[in-house]
């Protein structure tokens, strides 16, 4: 029996922080006494053990006081230390002046200077977005975007065209025009998964924090070959596979991104939004389509809070009726104003999900370094040829 109390006293004893959930080991129950005092590694709150637990699977932040009186402005200095949230200072009578001139520099130009309009939309807002006491910075330039928009002209519009006008130029009959019909779907689901992740990995590697680059390191044929299979799916089963295909999405890129040389990860599973899909699907009819808002919202709050930095995991609190708030009034403001209002819808966006976002734990800032990535411009080009939906300007 001595034999045996000695083994169990030995038992190594894992603890929990009562003040910021850090785990540690404790090599020995025995060392475990009633009054001892110890100090946590991670977040340096001071505590004493107030019982001794019976089996070591017991041992955990229970089994100790709350921190003591000496330690709680520390503590809770640090626990507001490991939750950093962004901001964003914009104000929507200036993003209104540049959008003035934009809209009029555009007009005069036919068009043209809409590439440098949109870098002047992006250089304001990521300059307004703060983050850990630091602003983002947008590095892109308006002939980057040209360029990028021409080499898309000619790499997908120039075949695209020529497929969809081939029955009208060779021969109308039936079979041929399915035969272009196909092609020219083939082309757009091919050129779509290039444009997303070209468009990222030009965004990121312009984009800066602390002066360190994003970076975006996929390859365009893994995400091909998963976008050709996800949207295959999805037609088969009328949409069935749509939440799965679009987690599976978010997971390739956010796996692939990085920021400096610390990437970003991915914890979610594929199917876990299904039944919020469904069930949202089912009530659309129902809720004039309004069930969509609170599927859009779980959506949000999913990816983020399955999307880690390092140690440190994002955290979002997006919910439908507030969503559905801002969405009516924004449309209520361009309506009635006739679209002026949009800057300030801009920033109402903006704001709002900045206010529902969060990154929690000890990120390790001071660790990150630059590494230089390459990115071409086509995929941006594309990216707005195509409208896939990552034009944040």
């Amino acid at each position: 029996m001595t034999r045996m109390a000695n083994t169990v006293l030995d038992e190594p004893v894992r603890l929990t922080c009562a003040q910021c959930h850090g785990q540690f080991r404790v090599r020995a129950r025995s060392v475990l006494r009633p009054g001892v005092k110890s100090t946590c590694a991670t977040c340096g709150t001071r505590f004493h053990v107030v019982a001794l637990p019976e089996r070591a699977e017991e041992a955990t932040h229970a089994s100790y006081c709350e921190p003591t009186s000496t330690s709680r402005q520390a503590a809770s200095a640090c626990t507001t230390a490991r939750i950093q949230k962004p901001r964003f200072f914009g104000t929507g009578g200036s993003l209104f002046g540049i959008h003035v001139v934009n809209v009029c520099l555009t007009i005069v130009t036919l068009s043209l200077y809409s590439f440098w309009a949109k870098v002047r939309i992006r250089k304001y807002c990521y300059s307004q977005t703060q983050f850990a006491g630091d602003r983002f910075a947008y590095h892109g330039t308006g002939r980057e975007l040209l360029n990028g928009a021409s080499k898309a002209t000619l790499v997908f519009g120039l075949p695209y065209v020529i497929l969809s006008n081939l029955p009208l130029l060779v021969d109308g009959r039936l079979p041929v025009f399915w035969l272009t019909q196909i092609l020219s779907t083939l082309l757009v689901l091919t050129f779509l998964p290039v444009a997303i992740t070209g468009a990222r990995r030009y965004r990121f590697s312009r984009s800066s924090w602390r002066g360190i680059r994003f970076s975006y390191r996929g390859h365009a044929a893994g995400f091909i070959q998963l976008f050709l299979k996800g949207a295959i799916l999805t037609a088969v089963t009328l949409g069935a596979y749509y939440p799965v295909f679009d987690l599976k999405r978010q997971a390739y890129l956010v796996d692939h991104s990085y920021i400096g040389n610390q990437r970003f990860s991915w914890n979610g599973q594929a199917w876990d939004l299904a039944t919020t899909f469904a069930c949202s699907m089912v009530l659309l009819p129902f809720t004039l389509g309004l069930s969509w808002f609170w599927y859009s919202a779980a959506r949000q709050r999913y990816i983020w809070n399955h999307t880690l930095l390092g140690p440190a995991r994002f955290a979002c609190t997006m919910e439908g009726w507030p969503l559905l708030r801002l969405r009516v009034g924004n449309f209520l403001l361009l309506l009635c104003t006739l679209g002026l209002a949009w800057p300030w819808t801009a920033v109402r966006n903006a704001r709002y999900l900045m206010s529902t976002l969060s990154l929690n734990g000890m990120a390790e800032f001071d660790h990150i370094v630059q590494e230089d990535q390459a990115a071409g411009t086509t995929g941006e080009g594309l990216s707005g040829f195509l409208d896939s939906g990552f034009d944040l300007g």
